[in-house]
């Protein structure tokens, strides 16, 4: 993905580039994981990598992640058309990076926030051009997607769950596409990390880990079961936890 400019200094997108550049990131992601029975992978292979090099500023799509940094010569791999099956736009992710249990590799899937206003951000999909068959057709795939997630995740002993592309679209794009990678036979943590203190939003920043629990758990209600979350879910040959974490930037302003 070709770089599009320097990063924002601001916000969460500025907190997850002082992370993947800090020299602590592995211990700091350890933490992070601490009660998944996952740690950081031998080879992180972390994207971004940080603020040294422009060509790693970008989020990036778990389709080019794995096709650049495959977690075995055999795959797995994902083909984009799984999702849509024209050009158009496939979720982006703050932070990618390779786990292991001491076994396996797998994927730790990063989706994080600064303050409130980011979660009501991308709550409903963009309409498709009626104009153009190709987007009609991306856009009736996409909401297929989500009805066959929601009916086999529904199948996993939780409850129903309310995945749609008319609210609450980010979080479900996430859900299904690591319930997808699951189906491929790895296992995949899919972390919401909530960076606290950032006041550079005079408002709604985070002010704790017990706010950032709470606005995650609210956010989420109606989508996803309330027993669903921190719950190793064996998915085929894969596996899929939904975890909810927080770092304090403290007076530095660094995680």
């Amino acid at each position: 993905m070709p770089p599009t400019g320097p990063p924002r200094d601001r916000g969460s997108r500025k907190h997850v580039l002082d992370l993947a550049s800090s020299p602590t990131f592995a211990t700091t992601c350890d933490g992070l994981l601490a009660g998944t029975g996952f740690r950081m992978g031998e080879d992180q292979h972390r994207r971004p990598v940080g603020r040294s090099c422009s060509a790693d500023w970008n989020e990036y799509r778990v389709e080019d992640y794995l096709k650049t940094h495959p977690l075995s010569p055999q795959g797995p791999f994902l083909d984009r058309k799984w999702w849509i099956s024209h050009d158009g736009n496939r979720p982006n992710w703050d932070l990618i990076c390779q786990i292991t249990d001491g076994t396996r590799v797998g994927l730790l899937l990063v989706e994080a926030k600064a303050h409130e206003s980011e979660m009501a951000e991308q709550n409903k999909k963009s309409r498709p051009d009626t104009a153009n068959p190709k987007s009609v057709s991306n856009d009736r795939q996409i909401r297929q997607v989500l009805d066959r997630t929601n009916s086999a995740m529904g199948r996993l002993g939780f409850g129903a769950f309310g995945l749609s592309a008319d609210h609450h679209y980010q979080l479900s794009n996430r859900i299904a596409y690591a319930y997808k990678l699951a189906t491929l036979g790895l296992p995949v943590v899919l972390m919401y990390l909530g960076f606290i203190g950032d006041c550079s939003f005079p408002k709604d920043w985070i002010r704790s880990a017990d706010h950032w629990q709470r606005l995650v758990g609210g956010y989420i209600q109606g989508v996803v079961p309330q027993g669903f979350p921190d719950r190793h879910v064996p998915v085929g040959p894969g596996s899929l936890v939904l975890i909810v974490r927080s770092l304090d930037l403290g007076t530095g302003g660094r995680p």
